[in-house]
């Protein structure tokens, strides 16, 4: 398996977490929005906005503790779920932010697979950042072996795609994943998303 350098590593964990939000608040936008957990959750979300703006430390503190709560309150919430992983990963609590992925990676159904790929992936990639060789070996298996399975299920999604083409390119290098690219690009002419990862990726 060969390692790519940081700024490509950092790209794919921005693209999948994009990836992942987007999905998560396709779906939170069918809730009720004075539900207390997507309350704490969108005031945990103007705290991490605020640490973007003024790059205070003290707001991701605070974005931490209301996106907690939430999740207290639904373990459930996606949104809150990725916001505070993205709090966890400004703070580089790699250790923290495995715990999170290994409870989420219990909580999917055993059909789900590109879900528990997605997840195995993100573990493999903290995995490395922590040293443990070994654990990320395991989840790049388990990753391989469940994007195996969704391929085998037609049709294909952009969501699929998008997220196999950052696997390969963590696991191969960007030359594969950008012949990777090239395979489906025709399956998704037009779609948005997968051209924004495309450039981004491959810059």
């Amino acid at each position: 398996m060969r390692n790519i350098n940081m700024n490509v590593e950092t790209k794919l964990l921005a693209c999948f977490l994009l990836l992942f939000v987007l999905s998560a608040c396709n779906r939170q936008g069918k809730t009720e929005t004075h539900r207390e957990d997507v309350c704490l959750n969108n005031k945990g979300f103007e705290f991490l906005q605020a640490y973007y703006d003024d790059n205070d430390d003290k707001c991701l503190d605070s974005a931490r503790f209301f996106l907690e709560k939430a999740l207290k309150s639904n373990d459930g919430n996606s949104v809150a779920f990725y916001n505070l992983i993205t709090v966890l990963g400004s703070q580089e609590e790699y250790g923290e932010m495995i715990e999170l992925y290994r409870e989420r990676l219990n909580m999917i159904h055993k059909k789900a697979h590109l879900a528990k790929a997605e997840t195995c992936f993100e573990l493999a990639v903290l995995y490395g950042k922590t040293g443990d060789t070994v654990s990320k070996c395991e989840m790049m298996q388990n990753a391989s072996d469940e994007f195996e399975k969704c391929f085998s299920q037609k049709p294909l999604s952009v969501d699929l795609v998008v997220s196999f083409v950052l696997f390969t390119a963590y696991k191969d290098g960007k030359e594969a994943a950008s012949q990777e690219l090239k395979k489906y690009r025709e399956v998704f002419p037009d779609d948005d998303f997968y051209s924004a990862v495309e450039s981004e990726l491959m810059e």
